[in-house]
C-alpha cells in the first residue's frame, strides 16, 4: 500500500487470511441455503404460472426494508415505501383476478 491509496480501497490491499472454521461453516451454510432457495424458486416458475409465483417474490421486499433498517440504519424514503405498496398491492390484485376467473 502506498500513501496514495484511497482509504475506500485499503480493505482490498490487505493480505488474504483463511477464514476461521466457524466463519467458513456459516458461509457454506448460507451458500447451501441460497442454492436450495434458488432451485425451489426455479421449480416454482417451472410448475406454476409466473403470475402466481411472482407475488410471493414481491413479499421479500418487506424483510429487505426491515433488514436495511436493522443492520444498516437505512430509513426508506416515502417514494420507496409508496413504490413497494404499489407493487405488493398489484400482486394481490392479480391473485384476486385469477381466483375470480377460476370461479367463473
Amino acid at each position: 500500500m502506498t500513501d496514495e491509496t484511497p482509504t475506500c480501497l485499503v480493505f482490498m490491499m490487505r493480505p488474504w487470511i483463511f477464514p476461521p472454521v466457524k466463519d467458513l461453516v456459516i458461509m457454506i451454510g448460507i451458500g447451501l441455503l441460497l442454492s436450495i432457495g434458488s432451485y425451489c424458486l426455479a421449480q416454482a416458475y417451472r410448475l406454476a404460472k409466473a403470475s402466481t409465483v411472482t407475488p410471493f417474490e414481491y413479499g421479500a421486499m418487506i424483510p429487505a426494508v426491515l433488514w436495511g433498517f436493522v443492520f444498516w440504519n437505512e430509513i426508506p424514503s416515502s417514494s420507496t415505501l409508496i413504490g413497494i405498496l404499489f407493487i405488493i398491492s398489484s400482486g394481490f390484485y392479480l391473485i384476486r383476478q385469477e381466483a375470480r376467473h377460476k370461479i367463473s
